[in-house]
């Protein structure tokens, strides 16, 4: 016996085993059914152990543990490798079978005449189907017969290496000259144009493209799940939200301070890897495909937010509202860095401004002189305040169009789970209420938590409330340098009366709508003081120009459009209507000639 174990040891092959990677793939490429035989040859690998751990045995270790699982891990890695020829052969058929469903197979109607039910045989590709669906079943027989077998002190599930090779192979197939699954189909069907010359009508296209493209793979996938003998529809969901989250937090490391990187990344996985493509030409700001959606989305309207759902599902909304957020922090952490370095030498103009406008109900002295001299002396900053407005305005506008999309849609896909989780959000406001008016018991933390996640995948939340950033020190004049910077750009504006909105005028960067919505969402990370001092410094702008124009027939061009911005403001912070008319008088937007 211990000659047969001295010959039968293979310790040695240690090195020189991968060499016969390829002849074990061609084997089993030839005969499905031999993969049964392999359980011999991963048991005698066992035995490469042996050498490795006579010494940590014989010396009473306790690292006896830590290298007996390194060397086990290495083993199954080695047996994944060996097997991974099994779903990478099942893909190249899948790849056919995708073919055939979608360029070759007709859709069967609900409904059929008897008369012409021979039209809808399709004998010819029903055979192709049926011959290439057997041989995805031959190659899944012989793993799925075989028995669990223990490599060293890790135990080896063939069904769960099955299933991890066709999860790999979903995920990761990127060969030349084969079909490319998930990852591989996000890089290269979201190719966008320059954003200078993208249009609506082209990303339309675009994710209408992948949507097809998924579905076609998903039909598929779906259809030879019973024939291999696993989850296939479970399986892609999984996969396709963690490609997703992936991606969404690669995207998301130009935000942050403390990277996340793939070793520590929860979406990560070294027996299943997703891959990382180089960015196109076209885009290289963005590191994946998520990044390249803020790029296009912002040409598109709620039309466009369908079909980029039927694109990339619920999870790649939310994945794309979680970036756009992530959008907002940083920018609004940039606005309080520059606050600090390019605002503070203005600081004493704008405290000269702000004690000649207080008290706000009273009229400044010489009011169009004093405005038009600060103005002038900080319109050096104005652009730069400008364009962080606008990139805070528009990823909100995008957030909201996302949330509208989600929000109809569980309503519509799944009601009952929508009406609970909204009764189940009272009901906890409800707990708070009580809390803050009687000190009673207050819902656990971690309700709360899992609760904001059902939220926020259904779209029950009001993105125009968030709250991104807390504030350790006050911005000092904040609100009167905000005067100046709406008294800069508001004659650059138009009212526009089929949108009801404030537009462009010409090619002038400057729209309405992001402008309004980016100084609601600055305003938002304060205490509400510093919103109603802006408004109130607003409203005194208006009586003062009003007071000097000394007419009575008709609003001064240059108020129109301050008041229809309080007005569209008001309704975004959602102001109280009573604290806008402490500082405008009802009658004065009721003149509004609109």
């Amino acid at each position: 016996m211990g000659i047969i174990e001295a010959v039968s040891d293979l310790s040695y092959a240690w090195e020189i085993i991968n060499d016969f990677m390829s002849i074990l793939h061609t084997r089993v490429k030839r005969d499905p059914s031999c993969v049964i035989l392999l359980r011999a040859l991963f048991l005698k690998l066992a035995s490469i152990l042996d050498v490795p751990l006579t010494r940590i045995y014989q010396c009473k270790s306790s690292d006896v543990i830590s290298v007996a699982e390194y060397y086990s891990g290495e083993i199954v890695d080695y047996v994944r490798r060996v097997m991974e020829i099994i779903p990478q052969s099942v893909f190249r058929i899948l790849a056919g079978i995708i073919k055939l469903q979608t360029d070759h197979m007709k859709v069967i109607p609900v409904k059929i005449e008897a008369n012409l039910l021979k039209n809808h045989a399709q004998l010819s590709e029903r055979y192709r189907l049926a011959r290439a669906t057997n041989e995805v079943s031959k190659y899944t027989e012989g793993i799925l017969a075989m028995k669990k077998t223990l490599l060293g002190i890790l135990e080896v599930d063939p069904r769960q290496v099955l299933e991890e090779g066709l999860r790999k192979e979903l995920v990761y197939r990127v060969r030349p000259m084969s079909l490319s699954f998930v990852s591989r189909a996000y890089h290269d069907i979201l190719q966008f144009p320059p954003a200078e010359s993208t249009t609506a009508k082209e990303c339309t296209a675009i994710f209408q493209t992948l949507a097809g493209t998924l579905q076609a793979y998903r039909l598929s996938f779906e259809y030879i799940q019973d024939y291999v003998g696993i989850y296939g529809l479970r399986m892609w969901h999984e996969e396709l939200s963690r490609v997703i989250n992936y991606n969404v937090e690669a995207e998301c490391n130009r935000y942050l301070k403390k990277k996340v990187y793939d070793r520590t990344s929860q979406f990560q996985s070294r027996a299943i890897p997703i891959p990382r493509f180089s960015p196109p030409p076209n885009d290289p700001s963005s590191i994946n495909f998520m990044g390249r959606y803020g790029c296009c989305v912002e040409v598109a309207g709620l039309s466009t937010f369908a079909v980029l759902h039927q694109s990339i599902g619920l999870l790649g909304l939310v994945g794309v509202d979680r970036m756009l957020s992530f959008r907002i922090v940083h920018t609004l952490n940039n606005l309080i860095k520059f606050w600090g370095t390019a605002i503070s030498p203005y600081l004493p103009l704008l405290d000269q401004l702000t004690t000649a406008l207080e008290p706000a109900w009273r009229l400044p002295d010489n009011a169009s002189r004093l405005y038009e001299a600060s103005l002038k002396k900080v319109e050096k900053v104005m652009s730069k305040l400008l364009k962080a407005v606008l990139i805070i305005g528009q990823a909100a506008l995008l957030r909201k169009a996302i949330v509208s999309e989600l929000a109809f849609s569980s309503k519509l896909d799944a009601h009952l789970l929508s009406c609970s989780v909204g009764t189940l959000d009272k009901s906890v406001l409800n707990d708070l209420r009580a809390h803050f008016r009687s000190n009673s018991a207050v819902p656990p933390a971690a309700v709360l938590v899992e609760l904001n996640k059902y939220l926020e995948t259904m779209g029950a939340t009001d993105p125009y409330s968030k709250i991104f950033i807390t504030m350790n020190e006050p911005l000092d004049k904040l609100s009167a340098l905000f005067l100046l910077f709406v008294l800069a750009y508001m004659p650059k504006l138009q009212y526009d009366d089929q949108c009801g909105a404030l537009k462009r005028v010409g090619t002038n960067p400057v729209d309405g709508a992001p402008l309004i919505l980016g100084l609601s969402t600055i305003f938002k990370q304060f205490h509400p003081s510093y919103t109603e001092q802006f408004v109130s410094y607003v409203g005194q702008y208006v009586r003062s120009t009003i007071s000097e124009a000394k007419t009575t027939d008709h609003l001064p061009p240059n108020v129109l459009n301050v008041l229809i911005f309080l007005q569209h403001f008001a309704r975004v912070t959602k102001l109280k209507p009573s604290i806008l008319h402490t500082h405008i008088p009802a009658y004065v937007f009721d003149a509004m000639s609109l």
